[in-house]
């Protein structure tokens, strides 16, 4: 069985200097499989720094298997090729390099909005202490001041995303 592969890579309008540059990341001929399923199959794409890439597509058809393998959580099948940086890698060399926000949250039930927010951090070996100082300071951004204890299943402010807050003190 075959997945019907019809993801649209849609870049935003880059800025002159970005368009000028060499991509940040390069796709090139990319395809994936599962047992006799394709999920990816000779998928190309090419992206600018600063660019801003949406990808769109039914599901089944292979966007959270390229976001793994961007992300460096699954490698692609041999035979294509992956560049970052203009240098010639594999997706485990992107791991921690690459960010993409998923459609559903990921938050660890047992843990409070802060404590969901750091986990990059602590993954990186940031004391505890620091790390949550560092997001306190962030949450009013992602409209969390105020719910600093509340748990991961604890009804939030729609805009409010503790897996988001995460990524962006890791990022900080």
């Amino acid at each position: 069985m075959q997945a019907a592969i019809q993801t649209s890579v849609t870049p935003a309008a880059a800025s002159p200097e970005a368009a000028a540059r060499a991509p940040l990341l390069e796709l090139r001929a990319v395809t994936k499989t599962f047992g006799e399923t394709t999920a990816l199959a000779g998928l190309e794409a090419s992206i600018a720094p600063g660019e801003f890439v949406t990808v769109v597509g039914p599901s089944g058809c292979g966007k959270s298997t390229l976001f793994n393998i961007v992300a460096g959580l699954e490698e692609p099948d041999p035979g294509g090729i992956l560049r970052f940086e203009g240098n010639s890698c594999h997706a485990a060399d992107l791991l921690g390099r690459v960010s993409f926000m998923p459609q559903s949250d990921l938050l660890l039930p047992w843990r409070n909005v802060v404590d969901n927010a750091i986990l990059a951090l602590e993954v990186e070996g940031v004391k505890r202490p620091e790390a949550r100082a560092k997001a306190r300071k962030m949450l009013p951004e992602f409209g969390l001041a105020g719910f600093e204890r509340r748990g991961a299943d604890a009804h939030l402010p729609v805009r409010a995303r503790p897996d988001a807050a995460g990524r962006t003190v890791r990022r900080a």
